[in-house]
């Protein structure tokens, strides 16, 4: 399983694609009762073992933000959150599917690991859904402006490439990383920004209708490779 082939040390180039949330902005994280407070502090044991997967979390250097991979069913799910004193503020939650979809809304990773690469602290992770294998790599960095971010790097290869868009919609493939805001009891504080970074060519989309927003990245194609890379910071 190839990992994604981008530097550990060197932040990525942000794009003009941003998002923000915070407490007060257009997506904010406004609603109550919050199911990803609860979630992420008790995974839930898999069906097919007696044994659950240990859970894996980095944070950037001032601590305030990090990110924290939990066993759910047959997968990993994570929740990007925020510290304000002793207090944990859960901002995004990871929308995974489920075993039965071939192309899910998340990269299947069912594998994880916590390692030092370079003197940082990086976990890895793989695994598969339908005919596709997923690897993704997680670090806390300092970007350019020194800003303290954590930076994912996904990758997946295709067992057969998609041709062209016609065999895309035939098999409604789709490739990317989709959160949803946490909305909960506990309200992040005005200080609880969050913001996606694109790396350059990376497709940044976010929708809004009746519920917690929605924020989709995705490569700009999936045709014509085996291979497909993308990555975002969160800051």
């Amino acid at each position: 399983m190839n990992q994604p082939e981008s530097s550990a040390s060197t932040p990525i180039a942000a794009s003009k694609s941003t998002e923000e949330v915070n407490s007060s902005g257009e997506v904010a994280v406004t609603s109550e009762g919050n199911p990803t407070d609860e979630a992420s502090s008790t995974p839930a044991t898999s069906a097919a073992s007696t044994t659950t997967p240990p859970s894996h979390r980095l944070a950037t250097s001032d601590e305030r933000l990090s990110v924290a991979f939990h066993w759910r069913k047959d997968r990993y799910d994570h929740v990007i959150a925020w510290m304000e004193g002793t207090n944990n503020f859960s901002l995004f939650r990871s929308i995974n599917g489920s075993a039965s979809e071939d192309w899910p809304a998340s990269p299947a990773i069912q594998q994880l690991s916590t390692e030092t690469i370079e003197d940082r602290v990086t976990i890895l992770g793989v695994g598969c859904s339908g005919t596709n294998h997923y690897s993704v790599s997680v670090q806390a960095l300092d970007s350019e402006a020194g800003v303290p971010v954590i930076q994912f790097d996904w990758a997946v290869r295709l067992s057969k490439e998609l041709e062209n868009d016609e065999a895309v919609a035939a098999c409604e493939a789709w490739l990317g990383t989709t959160y949803q805001a946490a909305s909960g009891r506990k309200k992040p504080p005005a200080t609880a920004t969050c913001r996606f970074m694109a790396a350059e060519g990376v497709n940044l989309a976010t929708a809004k209708a009746n519920g917690p927003s929605l924020h989709r990245l995705s490569p700009p194609s999936i045709t014509g490779v085996k291979t497909i890379q993308w990555s975002y910071q969160i800051a």
